[in-house]
């Protein structure tokens, strides 16, 4: 990794950076054997891959004035593919998905711009992007039981079968804004809004995904906060989650649906270092949809959760 900033002018400033990766697959084997009675399943070996894959970043920003920035910026990344999405199947009722181990990593390529404003107890930003994603890794629908469908086997009644694979490339243009305001006394209020529409723009094999939303992105989501800390023992915040309506399939059939959390934290200092605390996720326990299978099953997250504990920190200088 490498990285240089340099002052273009007196408000004008740039910065480049690189980042070089090497990824390496090797040794992969994949083994599936029955209890009872003994029998091999499946037993291959499985070809060794690498990848060196560059990031480069340049970026301008201008001191418009004493309160505002202006700033923009290109970059490239990748992802590569994990051993969960390259060796290990999974069933989830009839639902059936299949591991690939000739994934290819994913490119993104992304530009960006956007602005910085402070003035006295304000702080604001808003920041537009374009994301293009090659080779996106996607759990593609393949077949629907009840029968054989390659490569899952057998799949039940009213199951599908679905194959981690890499699509053409998709398209993520969104808007993201945030804003802080110091009300005095440790007081302060926060809020941010993200809107991303991302969408599938090419899929060879799948052209019937051209269109479709990305499962499990939300269009809509955004926070409304508030934090207390005067510097003293005490300390405290508390923050409202809100999270849009999504799909969890690739072909846009399984809607999930929207909710909206509270999570409090409320937390007093010991003394040399040591702080008491008691944290509080989804206060109001709502019913949170995680996935949903295609016979109507839905998984629900995590209800209410409440923990206490006890923080020690080095250094800490709080009374």
């Amino acid at each position: 990794f490498v990285e240089d900033r340099t002052d273009l002018s007196e408000h004008l400033h740039a910065s480049a950076s690189l980042r070089l990766d090497w990824w390496r697959f090797y040794d992969g084997v994949r083994r599936e054997d029955a209890v009872d009675p003994p029998s091999s399943l499946v037993d291959r070996r499985l070809g060794d891959r690498q990848l060196v894959l560059p990031s480069p970043r340049v970026g301008l920003w201008w001191d418009a004035s004493p309160h505002l920035v202006l700033r923009t910026a290109a970059y490239r990344g990748f992802r590569a593919p994990t051993l969960n999405e390259q060796l290990r199947p999974f069933r989830v009722r009839n639902d059936l998905t299949e591991a690939n181990a000739a994934l290819d990593a994913e490119k993104l390529v992304g530009v960006e711009a956007g602005l910085d404003f402070e003035q006295g107890p304000w702080r604001s930003s808003l920041t537009g992007f374009w994301n293009r994603v090659d080779d996106p890794i996607f759990n593609v629908t393949v077949g629907t039981g009840e029968g054989m469908v390659d490569p899952c086997g057998y799949v039940p009644a009213g199951g599908v079968c679905r194959q981690r694979r890499n699509l053409g490339s998709t398209s993520i243009p969104g808007l993201e804004v945030s804003t802080s305001l110091d009300l005095g006394r440790g007081l302060s209020v926060a809020a941010s809004y993200l809107w991303s529409e991302g969408r599938v723009r090419s899929a060879p094999g799948a052209p019937a995904l051209e269109g479709n939303r990305l499962p499990q992105v939300p269009r809509h989501q955004g926070t409304l906060g508030l934090d207390w800390d005067e510097g003293g023992p005490w300390r405290a915040s508390v923050q409202v989650r809100v999270v849009g309506r999504q799909f969890d399939d690739d072909e846009n059939t399984r809607k999930l649906g929207g909710y909206a959390t509270v999570d409090a934290y409320v937390a007093r200092s010991l003394g040399r270092g040591f702080e008491a605390f008691v944290a509080a996720e989804n206060l109001m326990d709502q019913t949170i949809e995680s996935a949903a299978t295609a016979d109507g099953v839905v998984s629900i997250a995590a209800p209410r959760l409440v923990r206490a504990g006890l923080r020690y920190e080095f250094g800490d200088a709080r009374p």
